[in-house]
């Protein structure tokens, strides 16, 4: 969108064309600030499927517009509800919350640990229990050429704390603030002193 918008503003297209509506925003609040950008630009916007262009004379086009992407944010907010009851159910059962994406330390199904990775893990946390800065812990792995899952060769100081601070890290997963055990995942980071197994 921001490119388009740049070629827009610079005369190279006259107008953005989507093939739905609710690929382009599902917020109601966000149509009128893209309506105001594209009519400072003199450009216009064509929806194929819902056929739909603002360049039209019909006098009700934003309305509709108003109306189909009010649809679309009432279902996008029906799917995050939906996602968000299933999490819970898993949660409440004992489940992990299942990704296209293994995690770092565990194997995919989080029934193993990944040995070298989760003494990686283990290092890293108490040397920052110890004092030390998750951004020179991701320089250092950086430095000693320690491969990412996606295998780049820098390590990030925000990805490398989310994993140190997650739930898995203890064998549990959040629900509502509450932590649930994970029978069948293993944890990195061994139990601390008095903690009991809930």
């Amino acid at each position: 969108m921001k490119h388009a918008l740049v070629d827009l503003a610079a005369g190279y297209i006259d107008g953005i064309a989507c093939l739905v509506v609710d690929r382009l925003t599902r917020r109601r609040d966000q149509v009128r600030p893209i309506l105001n950008a594209m009519e400072a630009m003199g450009g216009r916007l064509f929806f194929l499927w819902d056929e739909l262009d603002t360049a039209s004379d019909d006098p009700d086009t934003e309305l509709r517009l108003h109306e189909l992407v009010a649809r679309a944010e009432r279902e996008a907010e029906r799917t995050s509800r939906r996602y968000k009851l299933v999490a819970q159910h898993r949660a409440r059962m004992g489940l992990h919350h299942p990704s296209g994406r293994r995690a770092y330390g565990h194997t995919k199904d989080y029934r193993g640990l990944v040995d070298e990775e989760a003494a990686r893990l283990l290092q890293a946390a108490m040397a920052v229990d110890q004092g030390r800065a998750v951004w020179a812990i991701a320089e250092e792995w950086t430095q000693r050429g320690i491969p990412t899952l996606e295998r780049k060769g820098r390590w990030d100081a925000g990805v490398l704390r989310r994993m140190l601070v997650s739930t898995r890290m203890a064998g549990k997963r959040d629900l509502e603030g509450a932590l649930i055990d994970v029978e069948y995942m293993p944890a990195i980071l061994p139990k601390t002193s008095g903690e009991g197994s809930g």
